[in-house]
């Protein structure tokens, strides 16, 4: 126990000095980069983030509930097969990808940073996944700490040497960079853990039942991120250019509920939880829930309290006035983000019990309410609906998944309820 609270520590504590990294480079490029920029910036990291799941199909929602339930012996097993199936969907995938710059989604000046930050992204995020599942979490942050913190320390000190590096190249370099060298990483460490990787039996039948159930999972984050993507495309059509940039920094500082409660929560916990679940222990699956909801609720509570107090302090340092103008909507994106963020925990016990389909349910009503919504506040031109619509998704998603998640799917989970 003693052991698992200093993991814990160590693992916020590298997490922190990437969220704090992450926050100040955004707020760096608010200060430094022209408002055009910044909304550009916007839309690529939200369209990147959208295409990861599209080019990853979403393999290793099962991957990694398979490496939860098998022995080690059966690892190299299951990840040959998981990169050999990541490959098939690249194949299909990724040409698929410039539709986004046909459809004038993202200009043509983007092309070659979009497509070498997606693949190198999914990658990324694929490896720190693995390491996950093999409960390798404290090195997974320090592997994520070279993603998303190393490379803006280095982008901040670059704005401040010399202007001519006050661009958003610099930014876009310097990520690619910093993900690149997260993959090496975690490629090492992994090869270390699975020396006999390569040596995986070929399953075909694996794969087809993979993709089965991954797609949907695919289909579900796809709902979300349909959500967390139009929501800035329809900013920038009900409010213009400078204000897309205003709510591409919201939703940046935002979602740092989410990024301090993987590693301090989520990456400890649903792993445990699936686990004990999958393998019929039930005392210790209800002790991971209760867990799970109680830090959820309040260390979320007490991250989204922090940052939408602090903020203010920051938008006034970059001497622009329009990101304190309306800072009435970070909170309102602090409310979606820690919805959000509550929604995982009947989430995680749907995807213990293998339910796939109530979570898809769950997440095509929300996506379906955000598009109502959403195509109100266009219709109507009210910018004010759009934020009241994002509020109104997230907690129908955290209802659904909540009222399914309390469902017994066994008699022994009933007895032992």
């Amino acid at each position: 126990m003693k052991k698992e609270a200093y993991l814990r520590f160590y693992n916020l504590f590298l997490r922190g000095i990437s969220m704090l990294s992450k926050f100040a480079l955004v707020i760096c490029i608010a200060k430094f980069l022209k408002l055009e920029e910044v909304g550009q910036y916007g839309l690529l990291a939200a369209t990147v983030s959208f295409s990861v799941i599209a080019l990853g199909g979403e393999f290793y929602t099962y991957s990694q509930r398979e490496i939860l339930s098998v022995e080690r012996s059966q690892w190299p097993y299951v990840l040959k097969n998981q990169a050999i199936a990541s490959t098939f969907l690249y194949i299909i995938f990724l040409p698929l990808q410039l539709l986004i710059f046909v459809g004038g989604f993202l200009s043509f000046d983007f092309i070659f940073f979009f497509f070498l930050i997606l693949i190198l992204e999914h990658i990324a995020q694929e490896l720190n996944r693995i390491l996950i599942a093999l409960h390798k979490q404290l090195f997974a942050s320090v592997v994520l700490f070279f993603r998303l913190g190393a490379w803006g320390l280095i982008s901040i000190g670059l704005f401040y040497y010399d202007s001519k590096f006050q661009n958003l190249d610099t930014v876009l370099y310097l990520w690619s960079l910093g993900t690149a060298m997260a993959i090496i990483m975690s490629l090492v460490l992994i090869f270390k853990m699975v020396p006999n990787l390569g040596q995986g039996k070929l399953d075909l039948k694996w794969i087809k039942n993979g993709y089965k159930v991954a797609l949907k999972f695919f289909i579900s984050t796809i709902c979300i991120k349909i959500i967390m993507t139009l929501d800035r495309y329809i900013a920038e059509s009900i409010a213009g250019i400078d204000f897309l940039a205003v709510y591409a920094v919201y939703a940046s500082i935002a979602m740092v509920i989410n990024s301090v409660l993987v590693p301090t929560v989520f990456s400890f916990l649903y792993p445990r939880l699936v686990e004990n679940y999958r393998k019929g222990n039930f005392d210790a699956y209800k002790r991971n829930i209760r867990e799970l909801l109680y830090s959820t609720v309040l260390i979320g509570a007490l991250v989204a309290l922090l940052v939408g107090f602090i903020s203010p302090y920051a938008f006034a340092w970059t001497g622009k006035d329009v990101y304190l103008d309306s800072q009435k909507y970070l909170w309102w994106l602090l409310l979606f983000s820690y919805l959000y963020c509550l929604s995982m925990v009947p989430h995680y016990i749907l995807y213990a019990k293998g339910r796939d389909k109530a979570v898809l349910i769950s997440h095509l009503v929300a996506a379906l309410v955000f598009i109502l919504g959403s195509g109100g506040s266009v219709y109507f031109s009210d910018i004010d609906l759009l934020f009241v619509t994002l509020c109104t998704s997230m907690a129908t998603l955290l209802v659904m998944k909540s009222f399914f998640a309390k469902k017994p799917i066994c008699n022994q989970e009933v007895i032992n309820a």
